[in-house]
């Protein structure tokens, strides 16, 4: 058809339709035929098929024919696997097609770690979900015995203030028959009347069970070494239930005018105190008020009448029990560092590039929780100064102390 270039429409001899297509505007112009040796393809010479060797990759080369001729053959193999297909390239001929297949070992390896990795990825999901699971479940619980044992010290917290309540009645109740009891020590016991004899016996009775319930509920404290002294009492420290401690002593005379008010204020003080439980606020453990006695000719109570007696019997005594002052000994929070009016004098807050800003907030904010947790449970302080503040040593960054409100 080449022969013919006059022709412009179709080659010579062929009709229109099957020469040439209106539709995509092509058209035959004949056959090319091309004859390729493969005795270097066949024998596995070829440079590109070798490369694929020399990369760790097997191939096969094999052929299809159209129906009703020969089968699919197999050209060419090379590679410790060729049977296997990795991936496939085909070529397609006039009544046949060519397929060079391509195996890589390594690639299959990869795709059977990646199998075993995602396996593991969901085992371990499945794994820490149960144990998530499992938190949840023992936080829950937690959470509902920590709310159990709060409502439980609630409780036992109320039912002692309520018992040391009913005491203090009953000993107030049991002084003022003791008032009476003083009127009537000098007169002979037998002017008396056998009831009256009676009921001196029965409140006598009744003051020494009270003694030894009050003495059974106070724990010993271990008194040391001298840590301040001021008009406000002393201040020692001491050991208590196994607990470094401090404990303040202070001297109210018997005399005093207003006693009574200055007594309740000490035991309020005392009480708010040791019900308030806050890290920066210095708890009180313990308290008692002992009532020291004089008798009238020996001045203070001697081993003749037990040395400063903290309580005295109804019965016919020949010593005259007048009490001459109350000792209020408070067991408190032990704070190691002195107070924050020392720690300023000592220069706490100044490093040798200047004023430590990060450690002065720390203090104030300190001070800020203690004062915000005592107006939240409806107690005034009155008395914030920086010798009422204390510093307990911390294992914390920072200052390295913790600030409490005295």
């Amino acid at each position: 058809s080449w022969g013919h270039p006059d022709n412009i429409t179709h080659p010579t001899g062929c009709p229109g339709p099957p020469c040439y297509n209106p539709a995509t505007r092509e058209k035959f112009w004949g056959f090319i035929g091309g004859v390729v040796s493969a005795e270097p393809l066949l024998a596995g010479d070829n440079v590109h098929l070798e490369k694929l060797l020399s990369d760790d990759l097997s191939y096969s080369l094999t052929t299809s024919f159209l129906a009703g001729t020969n089968g699919p053959g197999t050209l060419v193999s090379r590679g410790p696997k060729p049977d296997k297909v990795t991936a496939s390239c085909a070529v397609d001929l006039p009544g046949t097609s060519w397929v060079l297949s391509v195996y890589s070992p390594r690639l299959d390896e990869i795709v059977q770690l990646r199998k075993g990795l995602l396996a593991l990825v969901v085992v371990a999901a499945f794994i820490l979900s149960g144990l998530l699971l499992l938190l949840l479940l023992c936080s829950k619980r937690a959470s509902v015995l920590l709310q159990e044992q709060l409502v439980t010290n609630k409780l036992l917290q109320e039912e002692k203030v309520s018992r040391e309540a009913l005491l203090g009645r009953q000993l107030d109740l049991l002084a003022c028959f003791e008032q009476t009891t003083r009127r009537t020590r000098n007169l002979s016991r037998s002017k008396l009347t056998e009831g009256q004899i009676k009921t001196l016996d029965q409140i006598a009775t009744a003051r020494a069970a009270i003694a030894d319930v009050r003495r059974s509920m106070d724990d010993d404290v271990s008194v040391q070494e001298l840590l301040a002294e001021g008009s406000f009492g002393k201040v020692y420290r001491g050991k208590w239930r196994g607990t470094d401690v401090a404990v303040k002593i202070i001297m109210l005379p018997g005399n005093m005018s207003g006693r009574e008010k200055r007594e309740k204020m000490v035991v309020w003080e005392a009480a708010i105190s040791s019900s308030l439980i806050h890290p920066n606020v210095c708890q009180t453990y313990h308290y008692r008020i002992k009532p020291v006695k004089e008798s009238a000719k020996q001045g203070l109570e001697t081993d003749k009448c037990g040395s400063a007696m903290v309580s005295s019997d109804l019965g016919g005594s020949s010593c005259t029990d007048e009490v001459h002052s109350y000792e209020v000994q408070l067991v408190l929070e032990y704070c190691d560092r002195s107070s924050l009016r020392d720690a300023l004098d000592a220069g706490l807050f100044l490093t040798p590039d200047g004023v430590n800003y990060a450690a002065q907030l720390e203090c104030a904010m300190d001070v800020a929780k203690a004062m915000l947790h005592l107006h939240c449970n409806n107690v005034l302080h009155l008395d914030l100064k920086t010798r009422n503040i204390l510093l307990a040593s911390s294992g914390a960054e920072g200052k390295g102390v913790t600030c409490k409100v005295s």
